[in-house]
């Protein structure tokens, strides 16, 4: 079965779906950072509420942007919401983890070496000489893999949701399908 709906109109929503869901994404994650500024376990409670809140709202964000795409364009099939869903999780993606670059190596690069002289004091008990050093190495390579460990986070998730939303919203054909009549 080929796609019904041009690659440029799926691409074309999905870079806008996707600017929405990342930028919605990165709010919540600035006002989660912001949240931890409260401490005691108030402001840990405050802080699960807030990610849990963050979670499902992007998981009904992201549904209704695949109910939106199969109500504005009646003759889409499966494989076109797949392919929406896929491209908003991409695009999504690419803009949650630019943040998180962003974060660390310009709005808070100290947490960055905070948390890695942090995780050389709690280990150089167990490591040696030779590990710590490569330990300490690793630190200028850690934007990098944070960056790209978002990006296969985040489209996981949203390749699992299209999995979940896809076959729903607009349902597979099957050769026992009767035509549409002329």
């Amino acid at each position: 079965m080929s796609s019904s709906i041009s690659n440029k109109t799926i691409w074309g929503d999905a870079a806008r779906n996707g600017l929405v869901l990342g930028l919605v994404t990165v709010a919540f994650t600035v006002l989660n950072s912001l949240l931890g500024n409260a401490g005691g376990a108030m402001g840990g409670v405050l802080r699960f509420i807030w990610w849990a809140v963050k979670i499902v709202g992007c998981i009904m964000l992201f549904r209704w942007f695949l109910v939106r795409f199969a109500k504005k364009n009646p003759d889409a099939e499966y494989d076109d919401t797949k392919a929406l869903g896929l491209a908003t999780a991409l695009t999504s993606a690419l803009i949650c983890a630019a943040y998180g670059l962003a974060d660390v190596l310009y709005i808070h690069p100290e947490a960055m070496e905070q948390a890695m002289e942090a995780a050389m004091q709690s280990y150089s008990s167990m490591l040696g000489s030779a590990e710590m050093d490569m330990l300490s190495n690793m630190t200028s390579s850690m934007p990098v893999i944070g960056f790209f460990t978002t990006i296969v986070y985040c489209f996981l998730f949203g390749l699992v949701l299209t999995f979940i939303f896809a076959p729903k919203i607009t349902p597979k054909k099957t050769i026992f399908d009767e035509p549409d009549a002329q």
